[in-house]
Parts: C-alpha cells; structure tokens; sequence
C-alpha cells in the first residue's frame, strides 16, 4: 500500500520521477562491452560449474552474450525511454534487455550440453 501511495502522489501532485530519482541522461553502458564481456565469461564459468558442464561452451556464450546485451539493451532501453519520454523506462529496459539476452545465450549452451550428455548415454546403451 505504501508504494500505491507514492506513485499515486507522483501522479496528483505532478512530480517528474526523473526529476526525483536524480537518473543522469546518459546510458553509458554500451561503452563497456568490454568489461561485460569479461564478466559474462565469469558467469558463464561459473553457471557451468554449477550444472556441472563442459566449461568452454557456457564460458563463451555468457560473455558473448553479456557483451552483445550490454551493447542492445542501452538502445533498445532509450528506444523505449525516449518514446515514454522516462529515463526510468530506459534504464529498466535496458538492463532487463541485458539480462534476457545474457539467459538466453546460457540457456542456449545448457541446452546444448544436456543434449550432448544424453546423446552420449544413449550410444553407450
């Protein structure tokens, strides 16, 4: 009920969420691929080990598509933003942009590495 009322007062009293949230108007996330990159290769390791996978595959499609995220979601998020007129929105949009392009890219290698190991048991029957 309390986060009814703020956004409920935001809309009587007129108050810019923009305005109030302090968001800066520039989206610097695409300028560090790079370091998403680097990252996702981090979370890639680490999302196979917790699947207990082969390490490579997962390893590069999570840093491939952590990069290739964080290079989208900032233009599809201000796509979007400067539609609604809402730094609030790009900002959302753009990092849920990232982070469905990041569980897609591993979800994708998961898939392929059960399938593999499936494949492998079969043969071995």
């Amino acid at each position: 009920t309390t986060s009814l009322r703020v956004i409920t007062r935001f809309f009587a009293t007129g108050v810019d969420v923009n305005n109030f949230l302090n968001f800066k108007s520039t989206l610097l996330v695409g300028d560090i691929w790079l370091s998403f990159c680097i990252a996702g290769f981090i979370i890639g390791a680490f999302y196979a080990l917790g699947l207990k996978t082969k390490i490579w595959p997962m390893v590069w499609r999570g840093g491939i598509g952590f990069g290739l995220g964080s290079l989208l979601g900032p233009i599809i998020g201000n796509l979007f933003g400067n539609l609604f007129n809402s730094l609030l929105a790009s900002y959302l949009i753009a990092f849920a942009v990232i982070g469905a392009i990041l569980g897609l890219f591993l979800a994708w290698g998961a898939y392929i590495n059960i399938k593999n190991q499936k494949s492998k048991l079969q043969t071995k029957i």
